[in-house]
């Protein structure tokens, strides 16, 4: 089958990284897999975006925010599939708001494309009315749409949209190489990957962790200096400048796989549950799936996007520094990895579940 993803792409980006994962999945089961990507942005706003190096199948084309028929705009996705030599048998777009907004040329391209070939959408993120509404308003017909969760479907059934949607799980990269387990003496290691944003609430994850003796790590890229001086700041009136480190950059997969093997447990926070306006919003976290990977034990923020079988949700700063101390009996780490472990869906699987979509 040859297939054509169109999303962000080999850059310090959750969407682009589920995309790789895909893509191998699909190709180790025979079939080619070609994706049209974003093109990079100015180096003084990307980031770690910078020297993306040239890949094969992968053709930068398109940028967020342009119009539909600038050079980068959305109607360079159709140009491109028009104008290849072989018609793809289905393109399957990674949506996420900030990346496609909701506006007409969105739609505009998938009518193009659906006029020609089969389309489908993942929703990585799904907004409740009104602004779903709206969305789904000049959905092309036989254009489906896949989900992660039954939060996520739920949503958009309530509408009763003439729509076909699909669940398939967040992939998970099962891991051999893990350690957690073998903790035995001195702190416990604890480990919050992902961006350094306000939206992850980690003023409430330090104030738990100064209630115990335990060792946090924040790996992840900020792009908000006044938010990592308000951090640094944190931690001093905490007084946790030996217990709290953050690792400010973008990380190798190697990177975050030692880090990953050599804590003891994952904590996540989160004050996003809405989106503009305060439009509600359900997600999935790739965090989360990553966690699972290596079977290690997760508390988490009680949001929607960490509602999931197996993690530990937390309220409050009491409630997660009386997990965190509870991740201090063996036992109940072993348990708790059981559980996240028993709750993943491998990248095959999840491959194979989109091939029946596409078809």
């Amino acid at each position: 089958m040859q297939i054509v993803l169109v999303s962000t792409y080999a850059q310090s980006c959750g969407l682009a990284t589920y995309s790789e994962a895909l893509r191998k999945a699909l190709q180790e089961l025979g079939h080619s897999v070609s994706v049209l990507a974003e093109v990079p942005l100015p180096a003084s706003l990307r980031g770690a975006m910078a020297g993306i190096p040239d890949i094969p199948g992968v053709y930068r084309v398109w940028q967020r925010g342009h119009a539909y028929q600038a050079q980068h705009g959305l109607g360079a996705i159709v140009k491109a599939i028009k104008s290849s030599k072989t018609k793809p048998d289905v393109v399957h777009f990674q949506h996420e708001f900030g990346l496609f907004q909701d506006s007409g040329d969105f739609h505009r391209a998938l009518q193009e494309l659906a006029a020609i070939t089969r389309v489908v959408v993942t929703l990585h993120t799904v907004l409740l009315p009104p602004r779903q509404k709206t969305f789904f308003s000049n959905w092309p017909v036989g254009t489906s749409v896949v989900v992660h969760d039954g939060a996520q479907i739920a949503s958009l059934q309530a509408w009763q949209q003439p729509i076909t949607t699909h669940i398939i799980p967040h992939g998970t990269t099962i891991r051999t190489k893990t350690s957690w387990h073998r903790h035995q003496t001195g702190p416990l290691k604890v480990l919050c990957p992902g961006f350094v944003s306000r939206s992850k609430a980690h003023g409430s994850m330090i104030a738990a962790v100064a209630e115990t003796d335990h060792l946090l790590t924040i790996a992840g890229e900020c792009r908000d200096d006044r938010y990592m001086t308000e951090l640094n700041n944190y931690i001093r009136d905490f007084g946790v400048e030996n217990q709290v480190k953050i690792l400010d950059a973008f990380h190798s997969d190697q990177q975050m796989d030692d880090l990953f093997c050599d804590s003891d447990y994952v904590v996540l926070g989160s004050n996003f549950q809405v989106g503009k306006n305060d439009t509600p919003l359900f997600s999935v976290s790739g965090q989360v799936a990553t966690a699972r990977g290596y079977g290690i034990p997760i508390i988490a923020k009680n949001a929607p996007i960490y509602r999931s079988p197996g993690v530990l949700l937390y309220d409050d700063n009491h409630q997660c520094t009386t997990y965190m101390k509870a991740m201090e009996q063996h036992n109940t780490r072993v348990m708790l990895g059981a559980l996240v472990s028993h709750n993943r869906t491998d990248w095959a699987t999840v491959a194979a579940q989109h091939l029946a979509v596409y078809t």
